[in-house]
């Protein structure tokens, strides 16, 4: 009795606070003195020098007691706290030992061999890990739990992780297969799942231990956060609300809800929920370097100038304020700032992240020169790191050197090849370059994927968009099909809902696109991706109807120049240029900075279609003489001129640039081909000139040989494009394009059928699916008088050409004539009527196939007759 009361009047003086740490200490020495055998005040007063900050006094205190009580369970306890405090001191080699000692005298404990399992000296260390773990198994046997477990996190912490995941995984279900309430097991099951990108599996694991422990912080964010990762949005937003009400608080916690908060787009609130923490926290770095970054984002720079100064002068050596600041210069148009700020970087910081920053800034300010020199540098000083190969990708995509950007992301694979989000955007990137061999390995990519997480909805997203490259009937449907299913799946997953209105809208249904958008802002109803994709699909039917869909994007997001581009786009479609021009001009004031240029070259153009064509001359001017090397006024300004049919100008200004920029071929293309699709001969013949100008340099170039081939072919100048096409094949053999255009000409202006089918085998072997190449291949069968074989690869076509497409109706013409050919009458005019039905609707006949169509009616009429 007299114990007890001693001790409560030592936890009585504790929780009056620090100032009675001195008699606390007093009083608990008194008890000790008088209870020498008992642990308890001896906890109390190591505790009480540990929160002084003394921890000689502390570790004096546990080891007199240890030396001086007999009992040996006591002794034990004292040790293991002795551990724990030398835990927190930051001494895992003296814990160790402690430990050590202990389960040398306790041998059969496992308590103590796990305690020593999560030391940092042993954990080092996987050969005496794996030797206590078998020590562990020894004692408990094959049916044990705790070895399981541990041997489970060492395989997870493990290099060799990749291989072993599918071992973890089965052990930890046997342990919650044993105890459905081991929830370490269970939470390390989801953990083994989503870092090995089975993303659905990782959240039914979480979901169910969620379930059975809903209070659990740990598990809260591991839900919560892969739930983001899978962006399960809306389930993720429950648990968050639910949180919130049970008035759970917890660093974790808060930044999850402000990363709902920024994605729902809600910056007011996350900024005032920034704001809040921060008087509470004023030291936050963190939250603090957060608000300052939405500032950014929500345009308020003089406010994310503050803060982000402030932050410098707590910490002026913080990276990612620097990082920030040099943002806001670059939004600003500030390059001096930008520029000595990557200077401090890269001298304070000598390191391949110093060299990035500065590459990225030189890339902002149009300085693609010495922004390879820093990516270059990046990459020699860290050659084994993959993040450096991608952001030297990312660099080389945005200057349209796409080569270089696929040899980095390869790279990148190469040196992470398990890593999930490097390959997902491998595959993005493989599968919009549409060459061969990068559309396969994509392909490669996602089967291995696939099998092990069929349904991980990015994965199945990437399928539709791998079937779409070669867009064939089957592959098309099955793309559909899955895209559907999706929106059923992930009904929050917008960019699902955009693709499928995309291939409804290729296949001809715009009104089901329509309502695919729609159905897609039922459940992302602030998505500004799919409202832009409704006011774009209005503006196709009528541009009066997007108007309406564009201002309520500008009434949330004024500066939103998308939305403005568009609006002034259906202004001028509606000849209200005036508005245009209005609407711009009023931009230009408050635009960023960043901004600005485009802002002008749109207002340039506006003028020019509100007749003030001087003045938007001289604008775009302006323009080029502000940065000669930017090609966009020109281009835009050429397209202005195309309206007006004026040829001559578009020619000058083509040579003029030709002149200046010898090397910039893009360019150039990008002018003729405007100029070659006008049906007017005029412009035809200007496109022309301008491909020869630049052939004459660069007769190697295969974008212009092969853009040269193309307009020969479609100004019936076939003998000159086949030529070109020879040259095409021989710096590019698997250009299956030229190889069956080729084919056609040989085969149909030529008489070379044996030749050209050779080409159309020798291109089918590599693109066995090539609808046009299939249908010309039919084409030399029929003139060579294999009719059987022409029916088939013709019958094979209309299987394989999705719905709607034009192409369809001449290869109907095309087997009605083999099967005219091959005696067989009722299935040539059951084609051949099938190829008018289709002209009428989509053309696709020309005007020598109607003509020889027509005759081939009469004909078997006149047989049937």
């Amino acid at each position: 009795s007299e114990y007890r009361v001693d001790m409560a009047e030592v936890g009585l003086l504790a929780a009056q606070g620090p100032e009675k740490n001195d008699e606390t200490i007093a009083i608990s020495n008194k008890i000790v003195e008088k209870f020498p055998d008992e642990v308890e005040p001896v906890r109390f007063i190591a505790a009480l020098y540990d929160r002084q900050a003394d921890s000689p006094k502390s570790e004096a205190v546990i080891k007199q007691a240890a030396e001086r009580i007999k009992d040996p369970l006591a002794r034990r306890d004292l040790n293991l706290l002795l551990a724990q405090f030398y835990d927190r001191w930051d001494r895992p080699e003296d814990a160790c030992t402690v430990l050590e000692a202990l389960s040398i005298q306790e041998p059969d404990s496992i308590p103590i061999k796990r305690r020593l399992l999560s030391n940092r000296v042993v954990v080092k260390d996987p050969a005496k890990t794996q030797k206590l773990i078998n020590q562990i198994k020894a004692i408990e046997g094959d049916q044990g739990w705790q070895w399981r477990f541990e041997q489970a996190r060492l395989w997870f912490n493990g290099t060799d992780f990749n291989a072993r995941s599918s071992e973890i995984i089965s052990i930890l279900k046997e342990n919650i297969s044993a105890n459905p309430d081991d929830q370490a097991s269970r939470v390390m099951l989801a953990q083994t799942y989503e870092r090995s990108g089975r993303s659905q599996m990782a959240l039914a694991a979480y979901r169910e231990a969620l379930s059975r422990s809903p209070q659990d912080v740990q598990l809260i964010v591991g839900t919560v956060t892969a739930l983001f990762n899978a962006q399960e949005y809306n389930e993720a937003a429950r648990i968050l609300d639910r949180v919130s009400k049970d008035k759970l608080a917890h660093p974790a916690i808060q930044n999850l809800q402000f990363q709902n908060l920024i994605r729902r787009g809600d910056l007011t609130s996350a900024a005032n929920m920034l704001k809040e923490y921060l008087i509470t926290d004023p030291n936050n770095v963190p939250m603090g370097l957060s608000l300052a970054v939405l500032k950014l984002e929500q345009r308020q720079f003089d406010d994310a100038r503050r803060l982000l100064d402030e932050l410098r002068a707590k910490d002026p050596n913080s990276l990612p304020t620097i990082v920030a600041q040099i943002e806001l210069n670059v939004r600003q148009n500030k390059p001096d700032e930008v520029l000595k700020l990557c200077d401090e970087v890269t001298k304070d910081h000598q390191n391949a992240l110093s060299h990035l920053i500065r590459g990225r800034a030189y890339a902002s300010l149009k300085q693609p020169e010495k922004a390879a020199e820093d990516f270059d540098r990046a990459v020699s000083m860290e050659p084994n790191n993959p993040d450096v190969w991608i952001a030297r990708s990312d660099f080389y995509a945005l200057s349209g050197q796409q080569a270089k950007a696929m040899a980095d992301m390869e790279q990148a694979l190469a040196k992470a090849p398990a890593n999930v989000s490097i390959q997902r955007r491998a595959v993005d990137m493989f599968l919009a370059s549409r060459r061969r061999e990068k559309v396969q390995q994509a392909n490669t990519i996602i089967d291995r994927s696939l099998e092990s997480n069929p349904d991980n909805a990015d994965l199945r997203l990437l399928r539709a968009k791998a079937l779409l490259v070669e867009p064939t009937a089957p592959s098309v449907q099955d793309a559909i099909q899955i895209l559907e299913k999706l929106t059923q799946d992930r009904p929050e997953f917008s960019e699902v809902w955009g693709l499928l209105a995309g291939v409804l809208t290729s296949q001809g249904q715009s009104a089901k696109a329509i309502d695919t958008i729609l159905e897609g802002l039922v459940h992302n109803e602030k998505d500004r991706t799919l409202l832009l994709m409704k006011a774009q699909a209005e503006a196709a039917k009528s541009p009066f109807l997007a108007i309406a869909t564009l201002k309520q994007l500008l009434a949330e997001d004024s500066n939103d120049m998308t939305a403005t581009m568009l609006l002034a786009d259906a202004y001028v479609a509606t000849n209200e240029a005036d508005k245009a021009e209005g609407l711009l001009t009023e931009l230009l004031t408050r635009c960023d900075p960043s901004l600005k240029r485009l802002c002008r070259i749109a207002l340039a153009a506006a003028m020019y279609t509100n007749n003030k064509k001087t003045q938007a001359q001289a604008e775009f001017d302006s323009l080029l003489a502000d940065e000669p090397n930017d090609p966009t006024p020109l281009l835009t300004h050429v397209r202005m001129l195309i309206k007006d049919k004026l040829w001559d100008p578009i020619e000058g200004k083509a040579l003029d640039w030709y002149q200046k920029h010898p090397d910039d071929i893009q360019t150039i293309l990008t002018i003729a081909q405007a100029l070659a699709a006008n049906e007017d001969a005029t412009a035809q013949k200007a496109g022309e000139n301008v491909l020869k100008m630049a052939f004459k340099d660069h007769g190697d170039d295969i974008r212009l040989v092969g853009t040269l081939a193309v307009l020969m072919q479609r100004l019936e100048r076939n003998d000159e494009a086949a030529e070109f096409y020879k040259r095409v094949i021989e710096i590019r053999p698997d250009d299956v394009v030229s190889l069956n255009n080729l084919a056609w000409i040989l085969c149909e202006h030529q008489d070379k059928h044996a030749e050209a089918l050779d080409l159309a085998q020798r291109g089918l072997k590599l693109a066995p699916k090539y609808i046009d190449l299939i249908d010309t291949r039919g084409i030399a069968y029929y003139r060579m008088g294999k009719f059987t074989d022409a029916i088939r690869d013709f019958t094979d076509c209309i299987k394989l050409y999705p719905q709607e497409t034009a192409a369809v109706a001449a290869v109907h013409f095309h087997l009605a004539r083999a099967f005219a050919k091959a005696n067989d009458a009722d299935n040539a005019l059951q084609n051949l009527n099938k190829a008018f039905s289709l002209n009428e609707k989509l053309g696709g006949l020309s005007p020598g196939d109607l003509a020889e169509a027509k005759q081939l009616l009469e004909q078997l009429s006149k047989e049937g007759g």
